[in-house]
């Protein structure tokens, strides 16, 4: 029997001898015409495989033996760490951030976190929203011990949550927020850079918002050196990529540690760098992903980390682990069945679960509540099933009232439908279903811009609304009661009119949309906390589903869902937090038989799907589930 020795370089697996028909099984090989070898992808994944394909005719090298018993070694300690099965010391953190070692203690499951980001290194905390991942962080952080620190955020929780809640639970290190105009976003930079310069053995902390790490990709021509002489024909333009970064501060200097916040908006995808679909944002972030020290930490944290779809998780553990998460493609053929050779597309489900999380488990810890804070009564849906998806989650289902109806027919069946001002058509299936989607809310009519009448037009909502009178009847049957409700919405418009109408009862009304600016969201955050008159909050899902607290909420009341599960999962934990254990129900206000319905169809099969990529979780005596 000939025998197949494999060898690895520390990027990946080689073997001289492999015949071209078993070798061509193995996802990601690659035949070198130059060395006249086969390599094949550095990863347990891989080694399996070589191993059921090869048989008893596999011979390992020592490189590789060793590479995988450490392999092994560095997934049991992980094991320990995020089971608690070893206690996660964290003497930096006892000595430096008192409060936060008090705290976490609180919840054992923190201190885990902590303690397995560090054995890692890094990785991706996807805990439910609420569980405190910021805490996590900051506790790895200090235990850490690293002299740069840079966070990336939702501009939005730049100052409310990082900077608030660093010099609350560590004080020790010093924080610096790039926020303003360009001329002092850059000031703090450079005394950021100055004073961790100055002084290393401190722990400084630079945080940016996410935008800020977008680099542009240009395609230019660059033009050859031409010789004294005149050559023809001549040379041909090379045409290259040509980075444009805004910031070239944060990809120039290096780091010890960097925290994505809300990584899903910045790295889930399954584009690769060199791809032209690659966005900025993720483009910058791996940029700057390249300049962390080699003992450095990368810690992503996202309740929804993967977008709605399961193969965008491999963005994220790109930027984790670069070397263990190369190529996409391969990704996606282990544990989707895509090709791209062949043109086949990645399957909505892993084909084996069991193995897909098995990949995940090293860079991934996701704890629910239902499982870590088991004192947090669960979230209560209002309402019952849908008629079409009756294992579904409950809805509260509101028939329109007949002028929406009409309005609804009408773009229905014409993609277009004639208001009392103007005539509104749906250019596209997705302006139809967003109008759709608006009539199923309110009536509406149109607005001229300007006086002339061939001037562009805008849709705005009217009443009747029967959502409308279902919350106004709701708060007539709370009327006296000192609890609180949170009213969510993806259209602006919608909610001002909505404001408007609950002021014209007498009912003070916040919101938070995207007109708002950074204090005004800030002072109405505050207010809806603290004082007791105001009682409803009126927020845009998009603006306000991330970065804030509503805990003082009891009650939310969606007047229409989210294109993704994601997205309502993040809303409804605006008020569903550890902040305050109290009993929270959720009122979707749905209409039957229309886009709604089937929009909470597929919301809730994406959120069963990515329920399924969820490595064990732990209880709080460290038990595996």
């Amino acid at each position: 029997m000939t025998l197949v020795t494999l060898t690895a370089d520390g990027r990946r697996i080689r073997s001289m001898d492999a015949p071209a028909y078993l070798a061509n099984k193995i996802v990601g090989a690659n035949f070198r015409k130059g060395s006249k070898d086969w390599t094949f992808p550095l990863t347990l994944d891989t080694c399996n495989q070589l191993r059921q394909v090869f048989g008893p005719s596999l011979a390992v090298g020592t490189d590789l033996g060793d590479w995988v018993r450490a392999q092994k070694a560095h997934a049991a300690g992980l094991e320990r760490a995020r089971t608690g099965r070893t206690p996660p010391g964290l003497p930096r953190v006892r000595l430096l951030a008192p409060d936060l070692s008090t705290a976490i203690k609180l919840r054992p499951y923190q201190g885990w976190g902590a303690a397995w980001l560090l054995q890692g290194p890094g990785g991706l905390v996807g805990d439910d929203p609420g569980l405190g991942k910021t805490l996590q962080a900051l506790a790895a952080a200090v235990e850490h011990g690293g002299n740069r620190i840079l966070v990336t955020c939702p501009k939005t929780a730049c100052r409310t949550v990082w900077e608030r809640e660093t010099k609350r639970w560590a004080p020790g290190i010093y924080v610096y927020v790039a926020q303003g105009s360009h001329k002092q976003r850059e000031a703090e930079i450079e005394a950021f850079i100055k004073d961790s310069a100055e002084d290393p053995t401190a722990q400084h902390m630079l945080i940016i918002n996410t935008e800020m790490m977008r680099i542009k990709r240009v395609q230019e021509e660059l033009l050859p050196k031409q010789p004294k002489e005149d050559r023809w024909p001549p040379t041909k333009p090379k045409r290259v990529w040509v980075d444009y970064p805004e910031w070239p501060q944060l990809s120039e200097n290096w780091w010890d540690i960097i925290i994505v916040d809300e990584s899903h908006n910045a790295l889930a995808g399954v584009a690769n760098t060199r791809s032209k679909n690659t966005t900025q944002v993720r483009y910058g972030a791996m940029s700057i992903r390249r300049m962390l020290k080699k003992d450095g930490l990368p810690i992503a944290l996202s309740g929804t980390p993967f977008r709605s779809k399961l193969t965008k998780s491999w963005g994220t553990l790109n930027w984790i682990a670069p070397k263990a998460f190369t190529s996409f493609w391969t990704f996606a053929g282990i544990h989707f069945g895509a090709d791209w050779a062949e043109g086949r597309a990645a399957a909505p489900e892993p084909l084996d679960k069991d193995k897909f999380n098995a990949a995940l488990r090293p860079y991934y810890l996701a704890r629910e509540k239902k499982d870590v804070a088991k004192d947090l009564p669960p979230i209560t849906y209002a309402g019952q099933p849908s008629a079409t998806y009756p294992q579904g989650p409950n809805a509260v289902w509101v028939d329109m009232d007949p002028a929406q109806k009409q309005l609804y027919e009408e773009m229905r069946d014409w993609a277009k439908v004639r208001l009392e001002n103007g005539e509104v058509t749906a250019v596209g299936v997705l302006a139809e279903m967003t109008r759709l989607r608006q009539f199923a809310c309110s009536a509406a009519d149109v607005r001229y811009l300007t006086e002339d009448e061939d001037s562009p037009i805008q849709v705005f909502p009217k009443l009747p609304s029967a959502k409308l009178d279902w919350i106004l009847e709701y708060l007539l049957e709370h009327e006296g009661r000192d609890d609180k409700v949170v009213i969510a919405s993806s259209f602006t418009k919608l909610i001002n009119l909505v404001a408007l109408e609950l002021q014209s009862k007498i009912y003070p009304v916040l919101t938070i949309t995207g007109e708002t600016s950074q204090r005004q969201r800030e002072n109405a955050v505050e207010l809806f906390q603290r004082d007791n008159k105001q009682r409803i909050m009126i927020l845009n899902s998009f603006a306000g589903g991330e970065a804030i607290t509503l805990d003082r909420a009891d009650d939310m009341i969606f007047m229409d869902l989210p294109w993704t599960s994601d997205q309502a999962k993040q809303v409804e934990n605006r008020i569903h937090r550890l902040s305050r254990i109290h009993n929270v129900t959720v009122h979707r206000l749905l209409t039957p038989d229309t886009i709604e319905e089937k929009i909470h169809n597929m919301t809730e099969e994406q959120r069963r799907v990515l329920a399924s990529a969820r490595p064990e979780a732990i209880d709080m005596w460290g038990e595996i589930l």
